[in-house]
Order: C-alpha cells, then sequence, then structure tokens
C-alpha cells in the first residue's frame, strides 16, 4: 500500500491554539498518531511519505489535535481517507473543551509501536509519549475525563516509545493519581534523561516520597531558575512548603507550591518548585 500522512496542525494552519509552528524544535510539536501509523505501516512492508497532492494513494491518514485548525478545502487523492485526532472530537464552548466523540483511538497494535521519529528531523534526540491516561478531577475546561476516563491508569512502560534519546517529554494529564506512580516515575528517573512533564503536575496529590522520586529525574529547570524562585518567595504570603527535616535541624527543601499570579495579582493557577540541592 501506499500510504500518505497530513499533521493537519503543522500543514494547514501557521498558528493552532497559540502555538507557532516553525522549523525549529521549540516550534513544532510532532503528531505523537502520526508517528505511531508510520512505524507501523512501514513494519507491514508499505510505503510511506508525507502527503503529496500530485500523487495517488490508496490510503491518506490526517490527524489533527487542535480543534482551532481549519479543515482543508482541498480534496485529497487518495482512495480512503481517515481523519482523527481530539481536534476532531472537541469543540471549544464558552472557552471549556466539549468532548462529542468523534474521535478514532488507535488499534492496541499501532498504539504501542515505537514512533517513527525520522518524520521529524527538526525536533532532535527527544521521545515523546504517555506513561498514563485518564485523570480523577474532571475540571470543567478540559476534555480529558470524558475522553479517557476519570481515573488515571498506566498506559505503557517507558521503553515503548523512548529508545536512549537524552529528552523525554512526558504528555500524561496526571501521572501523580496513577496506582503504578512509583514504578512510573521511578522508569522516568532510571532513564537519566531530562524529562519534562508537559502537562504539570495535581498539585494536591502532591508528597514527600512523590517529590523525592520527582527530584530523581533530570529536571530541564537550572540551578539559576531555582535561585530565581527561592528569590520570589518573600513577596507570596501563600506558599506551602513540602520538605523534610533533617537531623541537623534544617529543612531539606524538595518542592514549593504557590499560586501563580498575573501583574494584577490574578490567581493563575498553582506553580511548582522542583529541588535537589537546596537547603534552608
Amino acid at each position: 500500500m501506499k500510504i500518505g500522512l497530513i499533521d493537519a496542525d503543522l500543514m494547514w494552519q501557521k498558528r493552532a491554539n497559540g502555538r507557532r509552528y516553525g522549523k525549529t524544535k521549540a516550534d513544532i510539536f510532532p503528531n505523537l498518531a502520526i508517528m505511531k501509523l508510520s512505524a507501523w505501516h512501514k513494519q507491514q512492508g508499505d510505503e510511506v511519505e508525507w502527503y503529496f497532492g500530485l500523487k495517488h494513494y490508496d490510503r491518506v491518514y490526517v490527524s489533527k489535535v487542535f480543534s482551532t485548525t481549519p479543515e482543508s478545502t482541498d480534496m485529497i487523492n487518495a482512495d480512503e481517507v481517515i481523519r482523527g485526532g481530539s481536534g476532531y472530537a472537541i469543540q471549544l464552548i464558552d472557552g471549556r473543551e466539549v468532548w462529542n466523540g468523534n474521535d478514532r483511538p488507535l488499534p492496541p497494535e499501532v498504539e504501542h509501536m515505537m514512533p517513527d521519529y525520522s518524520l521529524y528531523p527538526m525536533v532532535k534526540d527527544t521521545a515523546i509519549g504517555f506513561l498514563s491516561r485518564g485523570c480523577p478531577r474532571g475540571c470543567h475546561f478540559c476534555h480529558v475525563a470524558a475522553k479517557e476516563g476519570r481515573r488515571s491508569y498506566k498506559m505503557a512502560d517507558l521503553s515503548e516509545w523512548w529508545s536512549g534519546q537524552r529528552n523525554i517529554c512526558l504528555c500524561d494529564p496526571n501521572i501523580l493519581a496513577c496506582r503504578e506512580w512509583r514504578d512510573l516515575l521511578g522508569q522516568l528517573a532510571d532513564s537519566k534523561a531530562r524529562v519534562d512533564i508537559n502537562q504539570g503536575m495535581d498539585a494536591r496529590l502532591l508528597t514527600v516520597e512523590k517529590v523525592e522520586m520527582l527530584n530523581r529525574r533530570q529536571s530541564p529547570i537550572q540551578d539559576q531558575e531555582i535561585e530565581e524562585y527561592l528569590g520570589r518567595l518573600d513577596a507570596i504570603a501563600d506558599s506551602v512548603v513540602v520538605g523534610r527535616t533533617k537531623e541537623d535541624g534544617t529543612l531539606s527543601l524538595t518542592a514549593i507550591v504557590y499560586p501563580q499570579l498575573d501583574q494584577f495579582g490574578k490567581n493563575e493557577g498553582i506553580h511548582i518548585m522542583l529541588s535537589k540541592r537546596v537547603y534552608i
């Protein structure tokens, strides 16, 4: 079979949901479903490439993450066109992500494929994926609970989508709520890779043990940034320190959780600072 791939967010729109798509690692976020489909079809011996309108394909996959990405009006030159992704299954209504269920989950044999990272050569030495899915919170602005279930559950082991890359981008919606959090955080720490938890963490589930596990991983946060955070704490009255008192009476500072305020003093959410080497 001749397979064509379309990353709709990258191909059909220069700006999607506030993210600029360009030519650098910071500008492009690879489409995980497209990479897994590519890997699976190549394993079957199929010819796989980015869609080119002057060619005819047996099948074309169109995937988009953002509902704000417009649908192309161009005819797709293929016998079969399959569309999928959250961008086809959510609607923004009054600032809320409303799930309409019009998504196609990847078949298990595709879901658990090692992604074809060669599709995005500009994103170097980085593995992207999920170890867990779902979230128990059910926040009104988020579609995760409707799509993946109102509980967090293990989805994969790290070895399914990481093969020694220096950087790991973890997309889990609420890994701290997963029953297997010790196993999953341990896998991240043992990788020795720099781990970016790009969906953030649930501050309400932080404990000293979890923070210590998180601090075992290589964090993208640099030491100078930690010092800047500490300097800002003096002006914040409602900060919460998660730590452990050492035998000599000092506090080993493992995390600080405090409100993130905008320039007008409005609370924009919770900020978490992690540290390995800061003591009070």
